[in-house]
């Protein structure tokens, strides 16, 4: 049997490089513990969670685009995020589901 994390997305925020369609997920780098939020729609990558002004274009696809804190792990690479990652960035339980 595998146990998978579940994905959590922000509530009340979609993304706004596809029109709202997509959900943004959280994402957490495997080697340095970095969270990004990532659409589900397209792919697009936002390094800041509390930023999202800053987007990468459809990065979750390309292998060139690695994390920006180690410069280490493609975002393709990188798992779901765990509840208690995201509360240490200062989101509340409200902000996500």
């Amino acid at each position: 049997m595998e146990i998978v994390s579940p994905t959590w997305c922000l509530k009340n925020q979609r993304c706004d490089c596809c029109d709202e369609q997509g959900a943004l997920y959280f994402s957490t780098c495997p080697n340095c513990r970095q969270v990004v939020l990532v659409c589900d729609e397209i792919g697009t990558v936002f390094p800041n969670p509390k930023d999202l002004t800053q987007a990468i274009y459809g990065a979750i696809d390309a292998p060139t685009y690695v994390c920006q804190n180690c410069g280490k792990a493609s975002f393709s690479e990188f798992r779901n995020s765990a509840s208690d990652e995201i509360l240490s960035l200062g989101f509340v339980v409200g902000d996500y589901e």
